[in-house]
């Protein structure tokens, strides 16, 4: 399917952010066969080539996510939190309350660019 969805306007007044996407997005859950899922706290884990998201490199600071160079250290990471209830856990929180943080952001970004733009 295509999943494309834009809007035009002549005055930034004009457009509304909240509704720009939200039409594709629907046409590709309904296309995937989305369904809902169980939510869980888990930590995550990068390979070596996440560098250029400054999010994954902030994720790992928080403590919600570790970083794996190569297979051993994957397997180091994933056994030492299948393992060890406390320190997955941990790493869990750490990631959640760093996305708790940044919840909102695309809305303060927008509200920013209001009072910036014509």
């Amino acid at each position: 399917g295509s999943f494309y969805e834009w809007d035009s306007a002549r005055r930034r007044a004009d457009l509304v952010p909240a509704g720009i996407g939200a039409k594709a997005a629907t046409e590709a859950l309904r296309y995937l066969s989305s369904r809902s899922v169980r939510t869980a706290t888990l930590p995550v884990v990068f390979g070596p080539r996440h560098h250029s998201a400054r999010a994954a490199g902030e994720l790992v600071s928080a403590g919600g996510a570790k970083i794996a160079e190569d297979a051993p250290a994957l397997k180091q990471i994933l056994s030492t939190w299948l393992g060890d209830e406390a320190a997955r856990t941990a790493a869990g929180k750490g990631g959640f309350a760093y996305i708790e943080r940044h919840r909102g952001a695309a809305a303060r970004t927008a509200e920013l660019l209001d009072t910036r733009l014509p």
